[in-house]
């Protein structure tokens, strides 16, 4: 088996990753000062507050907001950080070694299987849909495809893996948007903002 995973990799995954780490790490840090201002301030008026209904303080406030110990936000701010330092690493040539793109891949899936766990809980428990956890679910999920998608058609996972890769990446764009529709359909049976803002 070649070393697929030493060979260059596609410009337009490096792009993908980039946006998605910029805007991970971004939400992940609004987060973290929305949270300090909180702890200040209980009634403080955050930046996330759009309607009764999408506002970031009593997912902040609450246990699962907090499921380690500490802010989950943090857990956004290092794992962010590692991605963009592993794009940026790659744009200036470095090249992974097949157990590290397995990593990537199994740490990018937890991350999922998290964002998942909280998205149960915004809709089930807390009632409550924080716009900066919204945009960390959607570039979650957006890296997770794109990164499956080249490991699967470089052959990290086995050459016979190629084939759903090579599909992967053709329809991951599809894959990435119904995923992004079924939040969206899932946010309205919830919340329906559109009745909310045609009152």
């Amino acid at each position: 088996m070649t070393d697929a995973p030493r060979t260059r990799i596609p410009t337009a995954y490096l792009v993908t990753m980039l946006v998605a780490a910029g805007l991970g790490l971004l939400a992940a840090f609004q987060l973290t000062v929305d949270e300090f201002t909180v702890l200040k301030n209980p009634k403080a008026e955050l930046t996330c507050t759009i309607n009764p209904f999408v506002e970031c303080t009593t997912n902040l406030l609450s246990p699962q907001g907090r499921v380690f110990g500490f802010p989950n936000p943090l857990l956004g701010v290092v794992g962010w950080a590692v991605v963009l330092a592993i794009v940026m690493g790659a744009v200036a040539g470095a090249r992974y070694a097949r157990w590290f793109w397995v990593a990537t891949n199994v740490g990018l899936t937890a991350a999922m299987v998290f964002c998942i766990w909280l998205m149960t809980q915004t809709f089930l428990v807390l009632g409550r849909l924080c716009t900066w956890c919204l945009l960390t679910w959607s570039v979650t999920i957006l890296a997770l495809v794109a990164t499956t998608a080249l490991n699967l058609s470089r052959g990290v996972f086995g050459s016979g893996a190629r084939p759903a890769g090579r599909f992967l990446l053709r329809w991951s764009p599809l894959v990435v948007l119904l995923a992004y529709l079924v939040i969206a359909l899932l946010i309205q049976l919830k919340f329906d903002l559109i009745g909310y803002y045609l009152r």
